[in-house]
């Protein structure tokens, strides 16, 4: 997963490879879903900008399943946990991180 905070295969799961990839569509799948974490890999506070290499493995692991002729659904749910402030006065500070990101 790309969504462990601590590093792709830090909960215990295989680095994505192409291999593996296709090994889910011939298990019959359409889509994959792949978690993302951006909070980690920003390497400009002011403006958020992702880090170039998180950005190409990114999309390293999304033509893996384009490749496949299936469907990449990016997701980011959770992300360290830096969305869930739910105070009024972080609302503006959060949308603003996540519209850049």
């Amino acid at each position: 997963t790309l969504g462990a905070t601590g590093g792709e295969t830090s909960w215990g799961n295989p680095k994505v490879t192409a291999d593996l990839i296709r090994a889910v569509k011939e298990a019959g799948f359409t889509s994959v879903r792949i978690p993302v974490s951006w909070s980690v890999h920003i390497s400009d506070q002011g403006t958020h900008k992702i880090d170039n290499a998180w950005m190409q493995r990114v999309g390293q692991v999304v033509n893996y399943v384009l490749a496949q002729d299936m469907y990449a659904i990016i997701n980011i749910h959770w992300d360290n946990g830096w969305m869930n402030d739910p105070r009024e006065s972080s609302r503006q500070q959060i949308n603003g991180k996540l519209h850049a990101i």
